[in-house]
């Protein structure tokens, strides 16, 4: 039986905010770990929507329309693996290899890296980072891929006046605390275990709260896409350890406070593998980089 990491195939949103969705689909799967068999789940593909502006423009104003540009990464161990790009109203799909140069759009950038592993997505002010890798204990899960998830900001997220939210994005909430949320125990697990934890205690609502209709969607309960004003979570309602943050680690303008590769969403170590570690302090993880225990 599966437990934690939302339902089967099912997306959910990971960042949230002005004129940017960054969505994710959880896949059930069986971990063949050298201790254990673990029942969880993996990220298997991430899906953007980014709505364009052109900073630099002189000539941006009504009469100029932003564009809509949806990105599709899976995990794969094909090469190459492209990102796949599409434009809003227009039938042609823009597949990016590595090697290729980078895609872009307006403010909205795509590339590939790392022999097809690794896309990077960019619109000048969140910077995404999503990489192909194999399972866990790989000899005993050949051929199976997963993605690790790596969140920047470029600009002082903490305080926007539209907050961002989403089951990462509403890390940055101008704070100095950080939550702890429910976590699944692996160490003491026995040598078959089942995930269960969803974030409870770390995420404001309910995981369920954060599901969306398809790959692309922006709308949910706390979307912020859309939003002209915004304010972040309500801290109140998170029932979590509090944990203080790293001094001067603090968001700001060039800090770029960043989301530690795999930390959240899979940590692939023997221990603890699937997506269902995104309950690993998702408010801690911004703005300190969390490491393997």
């Amino acid at each position: 039986m599966h437990g934690g990491g939302g339902e089967n195939g099912t997306v959910y949103n990971l960042v949230s905010a002005k004129n940017v969705s960054f969505n994710a689909q959880f896949v059930y799967d069986d971990f063949k770990l050298p201790r254990k068999v673990v029942h969880g789940s993996y990220i298997g593909m991430v899906f953007w929507t980014i709505r364009t502006y052109c900073p630099t423009c002189d000539n941006w104003g009504p009469k100029r329309r932003s564009r809509i540009i949806t990105v599709q990464f899976n995990a794969s161990s094909r090469q190459p693996n492209p990102a796949v790009v599409r434009e809003l109203g227009k039938p042609a799909a823009h597949h990016v290899y590595d090697g290729a140069g980078t895609w872009h759009a307006d403010n909205v950038q795509v590339s590939i890296h790392g022999h097809g592993r690794t896309v990077v997505v960019s619109d000048g002010r969140w910077k995404f980072s999503v990489t192909s890798k194999e399972f866990p204990n790989a000899a005993a899960n050949p051929d199976r891929m997963l993605l690790h998830v790596k969140v920047d900001t470029l600009y002082d997220a903490d305080h926007d006046v539209v907050a961002p939210h989403g089951l990462i994005g509403q890390s940055y909430d101008g704070d100095d605390m950080g939550v702890d949320g429910a976590q699944d125990d692996y160490r003491n697990g026995g040598t078959e275990m089942s995930t269960s934890a969803q974030a409870e205690g770390a995420i404001e609502g309910t995981g369920a709260d954060y599901k969306l209709e398809s790959a692309f969607a922006t709308n949910f309960k706390y979307s912020r896409f859309d939003a002209e004003r915004a304010a972040p979570r309500d801290l109140s309602t998170l029932k979590g350890r509090r944990v203080p943050l790293v001094p001067g680690a603090g968001a700001g303008a060039g800090a770029a406070p960043s989301l530690a590769e795999g930390a959240a969403l899979d940590t692939s170590s023997d221990d603890e593998t699937t997506a269902d570690a995104i309950t690993r302090s998702i408010n801690r993880i911004h703005p300190q980089l969390v490491t393997e225990d």
